[in-house]
């Protein structure tokens, strides 16, 4: 004060006083110095204001404004007529826009152009008339993508209770409703879906079924929720489920079969995935389950028909074969008929010597000596007969008619054993001794056109194997790689037999077969098409098409093997066939099946 009566003029400030009941006042002070009649400071005139009130308020809008300006949802404020005078900039990062963008503007600046005028017109009848609006509305951003958001327009009055102002809060629901979509999509799939699909949580209490569901199985989803799935529904998978490694995150599919509520069981194919929050925890499961009834009664269907399409092809074979085995046959029991008839009539006239000595030697015994005649007739006899001939060749003809009754019993024994039908499950079998027996059989199909020769291994392990059926695959290679050598023989005009060569061997996991021949090679662009079904690269009326492609059934599929080939175009073809040496069914890769279901 003494300052401002010193230099004269006026000055404003704020303090804080204690009013008579000891509370705190803020006041507004204004000072001014004013003259006497010689121009000079008289004194100082002071008006005091209390601002108390007023502060408050000040403090209460900065904090209604801080709290607006930090809310995660889009705040404006526009007058009476429409116009922005304040927008937050939560509003500002919603829409793209810069604050100096926005104000003095009007809301319609965002409109999408998808509602029509009656939609606004709804909404300002409610806030004129001094109601709230609250809905849904597709707006636009700056970059012309639009946005859902979650609109509340509220009336500001006075204090005379004239609207003012309106605040609008928005909040981006695109998200939500995008996935509310999906979810209402997902939902639509599932109840359209003609597989049965239900959800489970972790207590194995049923929180979804869809009416596939309930009708398939006859269930209500009031009886549903009542129960415990893994109890009524997948008690069987529960139990394989414990028995095996099982990796809940990667998921479960089988074949099973699920009661019915009549008690009927049905069989599904079941497919379970596993239902994750944003942690990655598991917080229960998806549970398809498609009813394969009619699957299994085509496959059933078809199992029975590749049985008689093998068995009508091993037939053929053998039909095939027939004759040959029949020219294998007939060769040793000519000469075993030639053998015979000539040991007739040498054991006829070697009786008749006989009996001529026996006159000789009757009289001898008895001391008396023998009539001239006696002696006569039995020197004619040994006269008449080659003994030094029948000495050299009943031998031989014995041997040879031995021999040939051996190879008789070989080829019979032989073709007895691949013809077997087998029972139907795999047997342990000598796999050297069935390439042997391969061989035998078809000998007559490979004798005019190629060598065979057999390079078995020793210590190749006994073989669980459908013996019938392996023993057609190497019939069928077999067979394949004479007609190949012998038509390209004939084309090539050469006359020297080609070569096939068959060996086995075996290490920890599998035994190996080979069969190599050096006929003319598979040609690149067919090479592909070898195991197709009735792919075939004979003459109409000598190929089915069908033994490549059988072979590969029964090698990979019904063995759980391996069965490749190398071929060299002009050079020839090798096949390679691996079976697995242990009984326990494998993948191709080698790893062990679970068949729990």
């Amino acid at each position: 004060d003494l300052e401002l009566l010193k230099e004269g003029g006026m000055r404003s400030y704020e303090a804080q006083v204690f009013a008579a009941d000891g509370s705190r006042r803020d006041v507004l002070f204004k000072k001014a110095t004013y003259t006497g009649a010689a121009g000079a400071v008289d004194g100082l005139i002071c008006v005091m204001l209390d601002v108390t009130d007023i502060r408050r308020k000040d403090q209460e809008l900065r904090l209604v404004t801080a709290g607006l300006q930090a809310a995660a949802y889009g705040v404006i404020v526009t007058s009476l007529q429409g116009e922005i005078i304040w927008v937050n900039q939560t509003f500002c990062e919603l829409v793209g826009y810069g604050e100096s963008e926005i104000l003095g503007k009007n809301p319609r600046m965002f409109k999408s152009g998808l509602y029509d005028a009656s939609f606004y017109k709804n909404i300002w009848d409610t806030i004129l008339g001094g109601h709230s609006w609250h809905g849904e509305i597709i707006n636009r951003k700056k970059d012309d993508t639009l946005y859902c958001g979650d609109l509340n327009i509220t009336p500001v009055r006075n204090e005379a209770g004239a609207i003012t102002h309106f605040i609008a809060m928005s909040q981006d629901i695109t998200s939500r409703k995008q996935m509310e979509e999906k979810i209402l999509l997902l939902h639509s799939a599932m109840e359209g879906a003609m597989e049965a699909v239900i959800t489970i949580d972790m207590e194995g209490h049923l929180t979804y079924a869809n009416t596939a569901f309930t009708e398939i199985f006859g269930y209500s989803r009031d009886e549903l929720k009542t129960k415990d799935c893994y109890d009524f529904l997948f008690s069987n998978i529960f139990i394989a489920q414990q028995q095996m490694p099982y990796d809940p995150y990667s998921g479960y599919e089988c074949e099973t079969e699920i009661s019915t509520k009549d008690g009927r069981k049905i069989p599904v194919f079941l497919r379970q995935t596993p239902i994750m929050n944003e942690k990655k925890q598991i917080m229960g499961l998806l549970s398809i389950m498609t009813d394969i009834t009619e699957r299994k009664k085509e496959r059933e269907q078809q199992a029975m028909i590749e049985v008689q399409l093998r068995q009508s092809q091993k037939l053929e074979a053998i039909g095939n074969l027939a004759a040959g085995i029949a020219h294998e046959l007939n060769t040793p029991i000519q000469f075993i008929g030639d053998n015979v008839s000539f040991m007739n009539d040498a054991f006829k006239e070697l009786i008749n010597v006989l009996l001529a000595y026996g006159r000789v030697c009757s009289p001898l015994w008895n001391g008396e000596t023998p009539a001239p005649e006696i002696l006569a007739e039995s020197r004619s006899a040994s006269e008449a007969v080659d003994l030094a001939y029948f000495q050299q060749e009943i031998p031989q003809a014995l041997e040879q008619s031995l021999d040939g009754v051996k190879r008789i019993a070989d080829i019979v024994r032989a073709m007895k054993e691949f013809s077997h039908p087998g029972s139907g499950e795999k047997k342990g079998i000598d796999i050297n001794k069935a390439i042997s027996n391969t061989v035998t059989v078809a000998r007559n199909e490979w004798k005019y056109s190629a060598e065979v020769s057999l390079d078995l291994a020793k210590n190749v392990p006994t073989l669980f194997c459908y013996i019938g059926e392996l023993n057609q695959v190497l019939l069928n290679i077999l067979v394949n790689s004479a007609q190949a050598i012998s038509e390209h023989h004939k084309k090539e005009g050469i006359k020297e037999k080609g070569m096939i060569r068959i060996a086995t061997s075996s290490d920890e996991d599998w035994v190996k077969i080979e069969i190599e021949d050096n006929g003319p090679g598979i040609p690149d662009k067919i090479k592909g098409r070898i195991f197709d079904p009735f792919f075939t690269t004979k003459e109409i009326g000598k190929g089915t098409g069908q033994g490549l492609a059988i072979s590969y059934d029964v090698i990979v599929n019904k063995h759980h093997g391996k069965l490749t080939f190398d071929s060299e175009f002009g050079r020839g073809t090798t096949f390679h066939i691996w079976l697995p040496r242990d009984t326990q069914e494998r993948d191709i890769d080698g790893k062990e099946k679970n068949t729990l279901c």
